[in-house]
């Protein structure tokens, strides 16, 4: 279970520094060593005179020449993040890009000698070099290396950092935010202090914000801006801080003062898969007049994202309710110019109905178009009221336009992006979104925990899957099969591995812990070849490829690959071996049937009754033993499970799924599809301890089963405990008259 990460890098580094720095402190006990320095000392003290003059301008342009090439990586990391990846591999030791343990030991016993330029230098020397490594990890998206180089500047320079010395403590204080520790921010400065520098108190006005300290988040904004009014983004931070402490007037005026000072950043916010182009967006006038009240609507859903994202469930979703209230507050009509267009565009629309704007986040990642799936079953459930369904999907925000056009039929797509522009802004009054879902008691309830509902409902009513392949895709999807040389009537089924390649996600990253190797898949994937099946492995050319195995083809890094023939394969294999991802959910848009493995998600997950599953079961690392499924999907520990830092915060693991594990699970999905088991009844052990541990969180797997063999496999997962929650009882409720 034990695995070497940032701490124990940190640890062996350290140790070694302390070991060198010892060795030459016992030095000073040999009278010669210490003439020899003494003398030294003195040598120097004469030489300076002569050489300070050109040596500390040398020093002092090494010095701000590094700082800026360190400051430049930074800004500019989205463009040089892939060279530096490349140059710097992502799993070799730290020490390979930090000074030797023997030169930090010599170079700090020079310093700590005071010899007259000699001892500044070496300490600047060290202290650039190791800032420009850390903004050379910083820019390179690599959040454990940053981590752990912020460590090191800390254990060498503490003194400098307490006494809030720059630049040393603003790069410190900068790794930290850059990798949203604002706990370890605040637990440096946990009360109001006097800093003079801007940028620093903008990041400690931040960090305190996050962390449900509103008031001393004014002050150090207040700070920020007295130091520079010239920032909006101070601004509009200071405004979420007069959010969380309930004054919307005192947010509003914020919030205006922003747009004045970059009008462009009154532009629309409902998600951050959307991907905005700010700096490019060019405003509506209406819109810039009434700035004030519309980005209370979007700083109240920024506001909650951030929380979501950091873990903290029930801070996010009272934001989210905010959110949902404000929205009735401001809510109205369409005008009717836009409506006469929406008309024109789509004969379809129902003026008698008010309009509802799906913003373009639901189409810019291929999970998120499967969401659409998930909405009509809602609004057909009756969970949504009646209304025109208008979904904007300007072209070069769509993952799959082959996708998309299957909705066609649910939908009024908007795809002309001057049309886009002109509804977008609208998407305050009158727009969904998939993160909540009206509630009750000042806490919105999960998209995904209403969506879930919708799908048991679903699957009790015995409803069919609402798409199916089109005759051109499957007369594509027919064509490459024969160009894979799959035989004509031959059976197969889809594998894809979630590796995070295609997000560019980096080590130390939040996402990390819902990844997996595709060589723990080997065996599940003989055993399907074994029954006389193929395997077509979906994805992307960023995965790794697969060994060649008979039967077995690496379509992700094929030439036939296509987003046609990637649909086709979605709504066509017997069954997908794939996991918490967005894949998944477009091949449930088809009713394609799954086994699922390796699953972790704070998510409620969005799953058919055609699905099977087992999941990462959660380690503490404190308490050594394994989290109770109880205890793993109830909150907060659930909310924690969205990021893999926040988890290691709180001493929780993901154990990924064994080669053995996930190969009994595709073995059972196989012996079912061949009808040769059955699932367990509920009444029936295991399934009855699973439906009593879940009982809290019925719908946290939607509408599919776990594999009995792994539930016989862990039984300390089905241990039941009493959880409280504050929104369960009101799902169950509206569970029951959906049935």
């Amino acid at each position: 279970m034990k695995r070497e990460g940032g701490a124990e890098s940190v640890s062996r580094y350290v140790g070694a520094v302390r070991r060198a720095t010892y060795a030459v402190e016992l030095s000073k006990k040999n009278p010669a060593a210490h003439s020899v320095l003494r003398a030294l000392q003195r040598f120097t003290a004469e030489w300076v005179r002569f050489a300070k003059p050109v040596l500390r301008p040398l020093a002092r342009l090494y010095y701000r020449v590094a700082n800026k090439l360190a400051a430049a990586a930074f800004i500019h990391r989205h463009v040089i993040r892939l060279g530096v990846r490349y140059i710097i591999p992502r799993d070799p030791a730290l020490l390979r890009f930090v000074p030797r343990a023997g030169l930090i030991g010599l170079s700090r016993q020079l310093i700590e000698l005071r010899i007259p330029l000699v001892s500044g230098l070496a300490r600047r020397m060290v202290l650039t070099t190791l800032m420009f490594v850390l903004g050379s990890q910083m820019a390179a998206g690599h959040v454990g290396r940053t981590l752990t180089l912020a460590r090191i500047i800390n254990l060498a320079f503490r003194p400098y950092i307490r006494a809030r010395r720059l630049p040393v403590s603003f790069f410190y204080f900068q790794a930290l935010f850059h990798s949203r520790q604002y706990h370890r921010i605040i637990a440096d400065v946990s009360r109001e202090e006097y800093i003079g520098h801007h940028y620093l108190n903008h990041i400690l006005g931040v960090a305190h914000l996050y962390s449900g300290r509103p008031r001393i988040a004014v002050y150090y904004l207040k700070r920020a801006i007295a130091l520079n009014d010239k920032h909006p983004l101070d601004y509009r931070m200071l405004g979420r801080a007069y959010l969380r402490l309930g004054d919307e007037a005192q947010a509003a005026r914020c919030f205006r003062t922003a747009v004045d000072l970059s009008p462009n950043t009154v532009m629309a916010h409902q998600n951050y898969a959307g991907r905005y182009d700010i700096p490019g967006y060019k405003p509506k006038a209406w819109e810039l007049e009434q700035a004030k009240s519309l980005l209370i609507y979007d700083n109240y859903g920024q506001l909650a994202e951030d929380l979501f994202l950091l873990g903290r469930f029930d801070e996010s979703f009272q934001q989210y309710q905010n959110m949902l209230d404000y929205q009735d507050r401001i809510r109205r009509p369409l005008p009717a110019d836009l409506v006469s267009r929406l008309i024109a565009l789509d004969p379809r629309i129902d003026p008698r109905k008010p309009i509802r704007l799906l913003p373009y986040e639901w189409v810019t990642q291929f999970g998120h178009i499967g969401l659409l799936d998930s909405y009509i079953k809602m609004a057909e459930l009756g969970m949504y009221s009646p209304a025109n369904h208008v979904l904007l999907a300007p072209p070069e925000k769509v993952s799959n336009r082959d996708y998309l056009s299957y909705w066609d039929r649910y939908f009024t797509i908007v795809r002309d992006p001057g049309f886009v522009d002109d509804l977008f802004p609208y998407q305050r009054m009158i727009g969904a979104n998939f993160m909540a879902y009206p509630g009750a008691g000042g806490m919105a309830e999960p998209w995904t925990r209403a969506a879930a509902r919708a799908h048991i409902a679903w699957a009790r009513q015995g409803r069919p899957p609402l798409l199916k392949i089109s005759d051109d895709d499957r007369a594509l999807g027919e064509r490459t099969l024969a160009a894979l040389g799959i035989p004509e009537g031959a059976w197969y089924v889809g594998l894809h591995v979630r590796e995070g390649g295609y997000y560019g996600e980096s080590s130390g990253g939040m996402s990390t812990h819902r990844n997996a190797s595709v060589e723990d898949y080997l065996p599940a994937i003989r055993a399907v070849t074994e029954k006389g099946g193929y395997v077509i492995r979906l994805g992307d050319k960023s995965m790794q490829p697969l060994p060649d195995m008979e039967g077995v083809v690496d379509y992700a890094h094929r030439p036939e690959k296509s987003p046609g023939a990637d649909i086709f394969f979605c709504g066509t294999s017997r069954f997908v071996i794939g996991t918490t991802s967005g894949l998944t959910t477009a091949c449930l848009s088809f009713g394609t049937p799954m086994v699922l493995v390796n699953c972790i998600s704070n998510d409620w997950q969005l799953w058919s009754a055609g699905t099977d599953f087992i999941v990462k079961p959660v380690w503490n690392l404190r308490e050594k033993r394994f989290l109770t499924f109880a205890e793993t999907y109830s909150q907060a520990v659930q909310g924690y499970l969205i990021n893999a830092d926040v988890m290691r915060r709180h001493g929780l693991e993901a154990v990924p799924n064994s080669p053995g594990e996930i190969e009994a699970a595709v073995r059972y999905k196989l012996d079912l599809m061949d009808d040769l088991v059955t699932r367990p009844e509920d009444e029936q052990e295991p399934m009855r301890s699973y439906r009593t541990a879940m009982a809290h969180n019925a719908m946290m797997f939607g509408a599919a089963y776990p594999v009995p063999t792994f539930l016989e496999c862990h039984p300390n997962l089905l241990h039941s405990m009493p959880v409280p929650s504050r929104i369960g009882d009101a799902s169950v409720e509206i569970l029951e008259k959906t049935r």
